[in-house]
């Protein structure tokens, strides 16, 4: 896990950091402010260290050792957008962008070669900013396996439901990385229902990639029933039938209540199906 600059202490590469700081180095678990904030993001030999140090210490040493279960590296939200972190830094945005491109350049060829997956925390938490310069995004996502859509049905900061149309936002935007780059949306089903959360997520999916993500880990009843799912793919896209999101699939059929009301919704099946939920049998209408 990476918050740009979050390294180990006992790194042989930590006493490095002091060249190529704006204060003094910490921790990420240790003072405040956290490295995040006092790393130079200006400085060309930063840049190239700390990528030196994913590539050639972190990557080898840390991640691909043979049965050590670590394959992936994680970067926070605010790794490659520079209006989030580097925005108190006097470069240019244009810069930011192409200083962080680069890292992320050498950090995937890197990773290609031990077969490694870079996984990023990213749209939902900076909305904004991820929608403001598309082309830069899509770039970053092309060299990403994984993104984490943290938001998706519920407020993180006070546990209440979004609105609806910022689930659909996120249901559209999902789509869209799944379908038009290279990387796979992983839809967070943590906060609030897991199973409205999760049939969220199929609405989102393409027929080669759907993810999820949640921590801590589901229940055991939960990884059972999900681990026995075979729904299939999608059909087609999701359509709305009397005010519920329903999406076929070859083997099942998905109906989420994407509602500010609360109002209850009579979707007709065409047949009958097992209600993951609750394990019974439901036919007709629901």
């Amino acid at each position: 896990y990476n918050d740009f600059g979050f390294t180990f202490t006992n790194d042989p590469g930590w006493s490095a950091v002091s060249q190529y700081q704006l204060g003094s180095a910490y921790n990420l678990y240790g003072a405040t402010p956290t490295i995040e904030a006092v790393m130079d993001f200006t400085a060309p030999g930063f840049i190239s260290w700390y990528s030196n140090l994913l590539v050639n210490g972190m990557a080898p040493n840390h991640m691909a050792k043979a049965g050590s279960g670590m394959n992936s590296l994680f970067f926070d939200n605010g790794i490659f957008d520079p209006t989030y972190v580097w925005n108190t830094y006097p470069i240019s945005a244009s810069q930011r962008k192409a200083d962080a491109l680069n890292f992320l350049s050498d950090i995937r060829n890197a990773w290609n070669e031990n077969g490694d997956y870079i996984v990023m925390n990213g749209y939902s938490d900076i909305t904004a900013s991820w929608t403001s310069d598309p082309n830069y995004y899509y770039t970053v996502l092309d060299m990403v396996d994984y993104i984490l859509f943290e938001r998706t049905t519920t407020n993180l900061g006070n546990g209440q439901a979004l609105a609806a149309s910022d689930v659909l936002n996120y249901i559209k935007k999902a789509f869209d990385y799944n379908k038009n780059t290279s990387t796979i949306v992983l839809w967070n089903t943590e906060y609030g229902d897991f199973w409205y959360n999760f049939s969220t997520g199929l609405l989102a999916c393409t027929n080669t990639k759907c993810g999820f993500w949640q921590q801590p880990p589901m229940t055991s009843d939960q990884i059972v029933a999900v681990g026995a799912l075979d729904i299939g793919t999608p059909v087609s896209a999701y359509s709305v039938v009397n005010g519920c999101y329903v999406r076929p699939f070859t083997n099942g059929y998905v109906v989420v209540n994407i509602s500010d009301s609360g109002s209850a919704c009579t979707v007709p099946l065409n047949g009958c199906y097992q209600n993951l939920a609750t394990g019974t049998q439901e036919c007709d209408s629901t």
